[in-house]
């Protein structure tokens, strides 16, 4: 004779970030249309949060709880595929990071200048997603391996006062440091 089977509903109930978020942010959770989170989704929660008065690092931890319960729910209730749940979660980190890098660089910004080439270009920053990002299969659990590089050695301009030029290898150390916090 066969075991009887048990029905377990999946539910993210049982989940205790799930629940937490759900406490914490329950005015806020509304604020993410309904659905699988896009990265146009998200990056109008982020400046929804900031509009609200959140600092910038506020308004990341609050977008990543929110879109995070709302890609668990979705895995554990309605059956989300595995591309459209891995696929949220690297959008998710993907928008962290860009907005992370742009806050990072306008408050470095105000400090030293613009990082320049001996040309007097403006030298960039890119952040390469390793791993399951660089796959684009993040879930729940994954961290994000990233490499940073920038473009050209140089300095920065300084503020408008001539004050507060660097090298752009001090500028992009400061800047990485920044967003990994």
């Amino acid at each position: 004779p066969t075991a009887p089977c048990i029905n377990l509903q999946a539910s993210a109930d049982y989940s205790r970030f799930v629940q937490r978020t759900r406490r914490r942010y329950s005015a806020l959770l509304a604020l993410l249309p309904s659905g699988l989170p896009s990265k146009a989704m998200m990056q109008t929660l982020l400046e929804t949060l900031q509009a609200q008065g959140h600092e910038a690092a506020s308004a990341l931890r609050i977008m990543r709880h929110i879109v995070q319960e709302r890609l668990i729910t979705l895995d554990c209730e309605t059956g989300a595929s595995l591309a459209a749940t891995t696929s949220g979660f690297t959008h998710l980190a993907e928008v962290a990071l860009e907005h992370a890098c742009h806050h990072a660089s306008a408050q470095l910004g105000q400090l030293h200048g613009q990082p320049q080439n001996n040309q007097g270009q403006t030298c960039m920053l890119w952040i390469m997603g390793m791993g399951k990002l660089g796959a684009r299969e993040l879930n729940a659990s994954s961290d994000i391996d990233i490499i940073f590089v920038y473009e050209n050695e140089g300095q920065t301009t300084g503020r408008a006062d001539g004050r507060g030029q660097i090298s752009n290898q001090e500028y992009f150390n400061k800047l990485v440091r920044t967003i990994s916090t």
